[in-house]
């Protein structure tokens, strides 16, 4: 599902510990969409982008959709900058956490990766070595880390 096309969630202000970021509620929104859905396990990652308050609104939404869906198994962090970022550390550049967004976009060209062309993002990560991450992708390693522990909590009934 694509980030905008998420139904905010209303969450009230204790939950919500007094924070109004949309990213927040859409979080919350995600959560519900999968927990009506019957899905045991809900992924996601969000840009973090020029916006200096989204990752702490993501750990926010996290920990209270976690309080209303706590049979929810959920995996989820932000991409520094972007996903962009993420695909360019796959192939082995370093540092992207710390790069622009205009500048992983320079870099996809230089190394003919099609920007926002899935079947580009896809062979990237399939052909990747998750264990063989460069300095400087750490929000990568961070999701792949969460992800590791809750997917396989979720699959084989470990406690997570």
């Amino acid at each position: 599902m694509r980030w905008q096309h998420i139904r905010k969630f209303r969450v009230g202000a204790v939950l919500r510990g007094g924070t109004s970021h949309q990213d927040l509620r859409n979080v919350c929104g995600l959560a519900l969409v999968a927990w009506e859905a019957g899905c045991e396990v809900m992924a996601f990652v969000r840009d973090v982008d020029a916006d200096d308050r989204r990752t702490d609104a993501i750990d926010a939404g996290m920990a209270t959709a976690a309080e209303l869906f706590p049979q929810l198994v959920m995996i989820g962090g932000v991409a520094k900058p972007a996903l962009e970022g993420w695909i360019l550390a796959l192939r082995g550049v370093r540092d992207t956490d710390a790069m622009s967004r205009k500048r992983t976009l320079e870099k996809l060209r230089e190394l003919a990766i099609a920007e926002k062309q899935v079947e580009a993002y896809v062979e990237v990560i399939e052909a990747a070595d998750l264990d063989a991450l460069p300095p400087g992708s750490d929000s990568l390693r961070d999701w792949l880390a969460i992800a590791r522990v809750r997917l396989g909590a979720a699959v084989h009934g470990t406690p997570a």
